[in-house]
């Protein structure tokens, strides 16, 4: 019963239960954080960790998302779940997020000097008419 006091006075943004709330699930969700983390081999320092921890718990406040759960006996599986998903998502939107485009104007190896629009083959021509017209 007392997950359910908490998880509804939390949905009533009251601010003690939601301190409560925090201090009693803090160290939970840092760890499943942490094992989301490890499970996609992403390794960053302890301090991210603890801010996606800080995200996820800005998100359920933000959004009332405590109003979802039906059973709060379920509380915790539901903060695991909502926790690995948001981890995800996260790193989808915020570590994966460097620009792989490349100009085709630019020279993987400088020694040689040649753009990369002449090392990739395109598709429109004819290799065989090529090497045809090279010989």
């Amino acid at each position: 019963m007392e997950q359910d006091y908490l998880v509804n006075n939390c949905i009533e943004e009251n601010n003690n239960a939601w301190e409560l709330f925090y201090k009693q699930y803090n160290t939970f969700v840092l760890k499943c954080v942490k094992y989301k983390l490890k499970k996609i081999k992403v390794y960053p320092s302890s301090f991210n960790a603890e801010d996606i921890t800080h995200e996820i718990f800005h998100s359920i406040w933000k959004y009332n998302k405590l109003d979802s759960i039906k059973n709060p006996d379920y509380l915790k599986t539901w903060l695991s779940i909502f926790s690995l998903n948001f981890t995800k998502n996260y790193l989808r939107n915020h570590y994966y997020q460097t620009s792989s485009t490349v100009s085709l104007d630019t020279t993987p190896d400088p020694n040689t000097l040649t753009p990369l629009k002449d090392l990739i083959p395109d598709k429109n021509t004819d290799i065989i008419k090529e090497i045809d017209f090279k010989d």
